[in-house]
């Protein structure tokens, strides 16, 4: 099968072809996001109308219920809600949040695969969750499940830096923590310690098997003390920690699996 793929961001859409076992048909491109959703749904149809496809699969931020998105995206122009994806192509579309396509990715082919109960935190600009419980994707009663607002991203890390007048970006900030600077100590150890209650209350939660980290911030995480930490708190056996595995563009990918598994699985 070739599965049209998608992910939809604030500042840059990529896209490529991809096959039920998630590998790329043709190498993923990438553009900028355009500023308005009419530009941004022309953009994409011109791209459906030039490519040869069985099926098309959008990630996207947002809350995403039966294919379609609820609200605006904070990220995203007015309007894009309104983008009726289905309405740009006569074959098969299948339309979820990136969060939770990047953790079906990681489910299927990466750092959770062979768990029955998972949790990918994508940690970036913003926060995204996506939970995988009894081999199924945790949606809710409305698609919103895993949307947790924990103060742990490159915002919230940035608007720490400036308490602490090191206002600097957060892999700046994390080299300064790592040669000695004791602002930049605090700032990095305050964070930490909110990733770990995280985690500590995502397992409370859905007693998870492991917990994947994933986005920018993931690789400046201390692994080992959040191990340490979930260990000490954790009911019965706690949860391995994790960083992904490093796949491409999980979100597109986990999109085009979920595409598969909804109409020929």
């Amino acid at each position: 099968m070739n599965i049209l793929s998608f992910d939809i961001g604030g500042t840059k859409i990529a896209y490529s072809i991809v096959d039920e076992n998630g590998h790329f048909i043709m190498p993923a491109k990438k553009f900028s996001t355009p500023q308005t959703a009419g530009e941004i749904s022309s953009k994409i149809k011109e791209i459906i109308d030039a490519s040869s496809f069985d099926g098309l699969a959008v990630a996207t931020a947002g809350v995403v219920y039966d294919n379609r998105l609820l609200s605006k995206p904070l990220n995203l122009p007015e309007g894009f809600e309104a983008i009726d994806f289905s309405s740009l192509t006569e074959k098969p579309v299948f339309v979820e949040n990136d969060a939770n396509s990047a953790a079906w990715c990681e489910y299927k082919i990466g750092a959770a695969k062979g768990c029955d109960h998972a949790i990918v935190l994508a940690i970036g600009t913003g926060v995204g969750c996506g939970i995988i419980c009894d081999n199924k994707l945790l949606k809710g009663k409305s698609g919103a499940a895993g949307e947790c607002a924990f103060a742990i991203s490159g915002k919230d890390f940035a608007q720490l830096a400036r308490q602490y007048n090191t206002a600097v970006d957060c892999f700046a900030l994390y080299d300064l923590a790592l040669k000695g600077d004791e602002a930049a100590q605090k700032v990095y150890e305050i964070w930490q310690n909110r990733l770990s209650e995280a985690l500590i209350q995502l397992n409370d939660l859905f007693d998870t098997q492991k917990i994947v980290l994933a986005g920018s911030l993931a690789e400046i995480a201390d692994y080992k003390l959040l191990q340490e930490k979930i260990n000490k708190r954790s009911f019965g056996e706690a949860p391995l920690i994790t960083k992904s595995g490093g796949l491409n563009f999980p979100a597109l990918v986990g999109a085009a699996l979920l595409w598969y598994d909804a109409y020929v699985k």
